[in-house]
């Protein structure tokens, strides 16, 4: 199960808890639900504001990339370095086809990220406000 909070994540599970338990009272069976949040990934909640946030504009910026912010039902490294109390931003652009084996990205999309991140290294000393 995925979610962008920990109390939506909580709530989903109980729900499955409990129509698992009507289904199998009604053929005299009972259930046991182990959640295993090792397996999982952690909440990722989407940067409102932050340094992350604020390095990545000015970033984008510099490169002349447009920044679309958008929540996606996305797992990715960025969910577990947020749950270790990392600050992270998540960060993709052009791909196509996910977990598919026609998955790929434009290799201008991947020059335009290498450019940007760039600009982002170089951006990583500014200031901490934010």
């Amino acid at each position: 199960m995925r979610a962008f909070e920990q109390a939506r994540l909580e709530a989903r599970l109980e729900q499955v808890r409990v129509v698992a338990d009507r289904v199998a009272a009604s053929s005299g069976a009972i259930t046991e639900l182990i959640p295993r949040p090792e397996d999982g990934a952690p909440p990722f909640p989407p940067a409102d504001k932050g340094r992350c946030l604020m390095i990545a504009a000015a970033a984008a910026d510099e490169v002349g990339i447009a920044i679309d912010r958008r929540r996606c039902m996305a797992t990715l490294e960025a969910n577990c370095l947020h749950g270790m109390g990392l600050p992270t931003l998540g960060i993709a652009s052009g791909g196509r086809g996910p977990h598919s084996a026609l998955e790929s990205i434009p290799a201008d999309e991947l020059d335009r990220l290498v450019a940007l991140l760039g600009a982002r290294l170089s951006h990583a000393g500014e200031s901490d406000t934010g």
